[in-house]
Order: C-alpha cells, then sequence, then structure tokens
C-alpha cells in the first residue's frame, strides 16, 4: 500500500521527526544559515565590510558578539598547509598552533607576552607587525647556559622551534582573541635527515655483509639472515629518530596551551610582578 505524505503540521503545534546525531545538526545548521545569509547577502562577489558583516548577521538573528569574536579568529587565522606523505604520517607535524579569546586589551595582552617569551622562553624578538609579533630563539652564552642548565625548570620548548608568532585582534572592548603560531620545519627535517643517514648505513652495512658471505662463499641463508639484521637494526633506529620529532612537536604545542592558559587565567600578571605586566593582563 502506497504510503501517503506526512500532514502538514499546523500552527503552534509541535512536529516530532526524526532525531540527529551531532554531526547531522551541525551540517542542518550551518547549511539554514548558509540559504538565509544568501538571501540576505544577494549574488554579489564584491568584498563585504566588518560592519556589514554584523548588521546581516543580525538580520538573521546572530548576537553581535558572536560575530565578533568569529571575525577576530578569521583574521588571525593561519592557513595551515595539509601535510600528507611517509614524512607527515612518521615523524608528525611541523607547525603548531592554537588561539583563544581572553580578556584584556589587544596591544596589552601582546605586550606581556612579548615579555613572556624574552623573559621566560629564550626568544627575542624578529620581527614586529602591529598586531603581531614574531620571536626566534635566543642567541649567547647565557641563553645557551640557561637552556642545558634549565634554570627554572622550564624546559624552553619553544626554542626547538624556528620561529614562534603571536597575533591579537579585538573582539569586543575588553575582549581579545589572541592566537601563537610554531614553526618546526627545520627541527623536523634535521630529525628526518638524520634517519635517513641511519637508513643509508644500514644499506650499506647489509651490502658489505652479504658481499662478505659471497666471498667466502657462504650458504644464502647465512648471507640472507646476516645482511637483514643490520639492515633492520639501523632501519629501526631511522624510524625511530624520525618518530621522535612527534615529542618535540607535542611539547612544542604544550607550552603554547600553557601560554594561553596563563593568559586566560591571568597568570601572566603574577609572572610579570616587578615589570609592569601586573598593569596589562590580570583576571576579569
Amino acid at each position: 500500500m502506497t504510503r501517503l505524505p506526512d500532514k502538514p503540521a499546523e500552527p503552534g503545534t509541535t512536529v516530532v521527526g526524526r532525531t540527529l546525531d551531532r554531526a547531522a545538526l551541525d551540517r542542518v545548521l550551518a547549511r539554514a544559515a548558509e540559504i538565509q545569509l544568501a538571501g540576505a547577502v544577494g549574488d554579489t562577489s564584491e568584498s563585504i565590510s566588518e560592519a556589514e558583516i554584523i548588521e546581516i548577521g543580525k538580520e538573521v538573528g546572530l548576537a553581535p558578539g558572536v560575530l565578533r569574536q568569529a571575525l577576530a579568529e578569521e583574521r588571525t587565522r593561519v592557513q595551515l598547509i595539509e601535510e600528507d606523505g611517509l614524512v607527515a604520517k612518521v615523524a608528525g607535524p611541523s607547525f603548531a598552533s592554537a588561539g583563544r579569546t581572553v580578556e584584556g586589551e589587544p596591544m596589552a595582552i601582546l605586550a606581556a607576552v612579548d615579555a613572556w617569551m624574552i623573559d621566560k622562553e629564550c626568544l627575542h624578538v624578529q620581527r614586529r607587525f602591529g598586531e603581531r609579533i614574531v620571536w626566534e630563539p635566543q642567541r649567547g652564552l647565557w641563553s645557551g647556559m640557561k637552556r642545558t642548565v634549565n634554570i627554572g625548570g622550564r624546559g624552553y620548548d619553544l626554542v626547538r622551534a624556528a620561529s614562534v608568532a603571536a597575533t591579537v585582534s579585538e573582539v569586543s572592548p575588553g575582549r581579545t582573541h589572541i592566537r601563537i603560531d610554531a614553526d618546526m620545519a627545520a627541527s623536523r627535517a634535521a630529525r628526518v635527515r638524520n634517519a635517513s643517514i641511519f637508513g643509508g648505513a644500514g644499506v650499506a652495512v647489509a651490502g658489505g655483509v652479504a658481499v662478505l658471505g659471497v666471498a667466502i662463499t657462504a650458504a644464502p641463508i647465512f648471507i640472507l639472515a646476516g645482511a637483514m639484521v643490520p639492515l633492520l637494526g639501523f632501519g629501526m633506529g631511522a624510524y625511530a629518530t624520525a618518530e621522535s620529532h612527534r615529542v618535540v612537536a607535542g611539547r612544542v604545542q604544550l607550552a603554547i596551551e600553557q601560554i594561553l592558559d596563563r593568559i586566560e587565567h591571568g597568570e601572566l600578571r603574577l609572572a610579570g610582578r616587578g615589570s609592569g605586566l601586573g598593569r596589562l593582563v590580570s583576571p576579569k
């Protein structure tokens, strides 16, 4: 028997239908917002100012504060290159990044982070771009001693990155979105290069064993077994060397998250007591 279509619900009644999981809910809401925004914006390829976006958002029922935070996150967003291939699968990522919306004024927070990076992370400024600062590892005898002796027990994980950058953007008066990024491409490349040396040495030793076995007219099974021992041993060493970058990447990511935690909870004020940071970042 043919099933008749469901009768439309009367106004004021509740429609009871299928339930949706979180992924389906996200897709439905995103598509609904897309349809409604398309009607509000119209068919245009021209750029839209942030003020216009705020007004359009109001028309479709989006809170201005939420839109400002989304805009701030978009301004500080870093387009990460999708990493595929064997190197990324074995050695891990070449980039670490995290962002958060916190209490405080943008330039005050950036100044506090700058002081923290220099005083606590053994970094120094490489370049300044208004609302963005890029740091690199400090050079010199004293900074080297601090890292070697691990003065303060900090670990100085961010010096493992070639550069670290922080970008701030105002969400609303007194609220700022900050993003911190670390470039670890050079560190990963060095470990992969060392792994390649290990692998090459294993092939060379295995080849030498095979040649020696042929020279002394050993049985083929013994030649193969003798060649496989150094090949497997050096191969495992090469894999472990490349994979060790994952530990580095994890430590750098954790260090970034910890700095954001300190900003969010006002701990940079405590850490900077005596250096003027107490007036820059404080919990609200």
